[in-house]
């Protein structure tokens, strides 16, 4: 009898440390737990910028292709460098800013209203004509990449004969666009870029399209 209340008293005693032992082991599992969930899930990406102006210019030309019962078409140029650095008319410049200046003044000239374009990055080009002739948007698209490249060549003469401008067009449905996107230039930048190494693929060895 003696023993069992000796007993007794030693569960007493030590209850409290067997309670906080219990929590600490709680709190270790949920937060291993929570570490486990974290790793498994993929990092968040950045929010995407969108081009308020682009976006605005964009759903006007859609609102007129839809009145007209069509679709919007859209053409994506890339600059593919020979090299992450050129020389500018024999000296060092800054090759980013030189070429958005440059591809501005061409695409003014080119691309000016009721159409419109914007520089996604300083390699890529988004385009949206007016015209809902994908054939006319094509041949138009091959001629802006083609002064695009000879005015980054003038530029750029150490770039001649490597440098070139890749191209795609294609029709866009604008109301699926904007369902899909929240910011319209990333998502009509990734659908074009996708189309282009579908073209790419497609070819199998052959180059992409290219002035």
């Amino acid at each position: 009898m003696l023993h069992g209340l000796v007993d007794t008293i030693a569960d007493i005693w030590s209850a409290p440390d067997r309670w906080i032992e219990a929590e600490l082991a709680a709190a270790e599992a949920a937060a291993a737990a929570e570490a486990a969930r974290a790793a498994a899930q993929p990092e968040a990406p950045e929010p995407e910028i969108e081009d308020e102006v682009f976006r605005a210019r964009f759903l006007g030309l859609a609102r007129t292709r839809q009145r007209q019962h069509g679709p919007v078409v859209c053409g994506l140029l890339s600059i593919v460098w020979p090299g992450p650095r050129l020389m500018a008319v024999g000296q060092p410049r800054d090759q980013k800013a030189l070429t958005a200046m440059v591809g501005e003044s061409v695409l003014n000239q080119m691309a000016g209203e009721p159409d419109c374009f914007a520089q996604r990055d300083e390699n890529t080009y988004l385009l949206c004509f007016a015209s809902g002739n994908a054939a006319v948007a094509e041949l138009r698209a091959t001629m802006m990449a083609q002064a695009l490249r000879a005015a980054l060549v003038r530029a750029l003469p150490n770039s001649s004969g490597t440098l070139r401008v890749n191209r795609v067009v294609s029709e866009i449905d604008p109301v699926e666009l904007v369902l899909k996107h929240r910011a319209i230039a990333p998502g009509l930048a990734r659908h074009l870029q996708g189309l282009q190494s579908q073209q790419v693929a497609g070819a199998g060895l052959m180059a992409p399209r290219a002035a």
